[in-house]
């Protein structure tokens, strides 16, 4: 869940001071205005700012060919976003470079459950694999039983979610 704090206008800030570049060692590494832009993409995703996702996008955020904002909205399960993206060139079996994973692997991991049926609506691939080799059916085993886990916080209903998404998942 992104800090209460953020607004809008923060991610604006962020983006007009050079708020997105690298820290290396100590040292401020500047990267493009483009990377910049897209950084300040996924960040307004995780906030479920649409109409920064829209203003973003319209200034020349990437949408198409650049996985990770779909990934953050159906890892934070802001379907309104998901939709906006797909609907402007997002590949909803395009696999992020952090970890490989896909949007569906995301959502599902997460207990996005309006975002997987929405993925899984558009013909999302359950068989696509991550660089760990899990499907999104693992990725929503794998956080159902951290869910389930006492000492962990969650949500009402998310072990529900998770049974949910599974149980579509299942082959």
């Amino acid at each position: 869940m992104p800090h209460p704090k953020t607004t809008p206008e923060n991610i604006l800030a962020m983006l007009a001071n050079n708020g997105f570049a690298n820290l290396v060692d100590g040292q401020i590494v500047h990267i493009t205005h483009q990377e910049q832009l897209n950084r300040a993409l996924s960040l307004a995703c995780e906030c479920g700012f649409i109409h920064l996702v829209e203003e973003l996008h319209h200034n020349g955020a990437e949408i198409y060919g650049n996985p990770q904002p779909l990934c953050v909205a159906a890892e934070f399960d802001e379907l309104r976003i998901a939709e906006y993206l797909v609907e402007h060139g997002a590949d909803v079996d395009a696999h992020s470079d952090q970890m490989g994973q896909t949007p569906l692997m995301e959502a599902a991991g997460s207990a996005s459950l309006s975002v997987c049926q929405y993925l899984l609506k558009l013909g999302a691939d359950t068989t696509a694999v991550c660089d760990g080799g899990m499907t999104a059916l693992e990725w929503a085993l794998m956080g159902r039983h951290t869910a389930a886990l006492p000492e962990i916080p969650t949500r009402d209903g998310v072990l529900d979610d998770y049974d949910k998404i599974i149980e579509m998942l299942i082959p």
